[in-house]
């Protein structure tokens, strides 16, 4: 039997819902809790997706940051757990989770949508042919006091075949938030 999550407190949000905190067979898990405690609760994640600071300018330092997808079945939520410095500084959750043994393999480019976080793309279209991956500093209405804020930014490139266009898929800090088409695909 997969682990069972119940929200505790859900407070609207755009896209996903913020939960105060979930429970698993093995205990509560709450902001700032350590991974290894989340680990004894909750188990391995479905997921896992690390954020690696990579290059900045000089004098800007960006910790990792490490997101974990829990998928509790068909009925139950889905979580999606942040991690800095080995602690949980946010858990959301994104819908519904689902049988991560019936997903299609029958992707097509309508399946993509604006939202969709990293873990459903995965699931349901498999891995790109191609990425890249970058981290960007976008700046923030605070920007002239030194304020921006981290954004992984990344493209990954589907091939749904020769009668179709290549899709280039944006997802920032794990969530696709633009589609575009690009050159003919191929067989």
């Amino acid at each position: 039997m997969h682990r069972l999550a119940i929200a505790l407190l859900l407070i609207g949000g755009a896209g996903t819902a913020q939960a105060a905190g979930i429970r698993c067979d093995g205990g509560l898990v709450d902001r700032g809790d350590l991974q290894i405690e989340v680990l004894d609760a909750c188990g391995e994640p479905d997921f896992r997706d690390d954020w690696a600071a990579g290059s900045l300018p000089a004098g800007v330092v960006a910790p990792d940051v490490t997101q974990w997808t829990y998928n509790f079945g068909r009925g139950n939520l889905l979580y999606i757990l942040r991690f800095r410095n080995g602690r949980v500084i946010g858990i959301d959750n994104d819908g519904y989770g689902f049988d991560a043994d019936n997903t299609s393999e029958d992707c097509g480019p309508t399946d993509i949508v604006p939202g969709m976080t990293k873990y459903r793309l995965l699931s349901a279209c498999g891995s790109p042919a191609q990425r890249d991956s970058r981290v960007v500093l976008r700046s923030s209405r605070h920007f002239r006091y030194g304020v921006a804020e981290q954004i992984r930014r990344e493209t990954w490139i589907y091939n749904f075949g020769s009668r179709r266009l290549l899709r280039k898929v944006i997802l920032e800090n794990g969530r696709v938030v633009r589609i575009d088409t690009d050159n003919r695909g191929f067989d």
